[in-house]
């Protein structure tokens, strides 16, 4: 009768009734539509994701510099307390913010970190954790 599957498939869609290959239509066209929409519904998340991330960029840039702003007030009321100390601009490598140590001008020794270099290292081991556990979760 049939050579195989695919020969019984063919001489399916052949002999379909008039009915049956309106019903068919139907079906390839709510497909089509429905996968219309799954792609505009796609698109349309993407567009939102890439404005979330805009928005969270600003956001950040705008806390750091609220940020520098507090360090920068810091740094002034220490300096009119201390005047025996300048201060040094450092680069904490592992998170790539800018440090200012206050030293004292007479022994070089440091008596102030703003902000804190124990809280750069914590927030750089914090980025590294958060980044092993997405590099786990892909």
């Amino acid at each position: 009768m049939y050579v195989d599957a695919a020969d019984k498939a063919a001489h399916q869609a052949v002999s379909l009734s008039p009915i049956a290959k309106s019903e068919n239509a139907k079906k390839q066209e709510t497909l089509k539509q429905k996968q219309e929409a799954c792609q505009e519904k796609a698109v349309e998340l993407k567009l939102q994701n890439n404005q979330h991330n805009e928005e969270n960029k600003k956001r950040r840039i705008q806390l750091q510099q609220e940020e520098e702003a507090r360090y920068e007030k810091q740094l002034e009321n220490l300096m009119e307390m201390l005047p025996h100390t300048e201060p040094q601009y450092v680069v904490h490598e592992p998170t790539n913010r800018i440090m200012i140590n206050l030293v004292d001008k007479n022994t070089q020794e440091v008596l102030k970190q703003i902000p804190p270099e124990k809280k750069l290292d914590l927030l750089a081991k914090s980025k590294e954790i958060a980044g092993a556990m997405m590099d786990k979760r892909l």
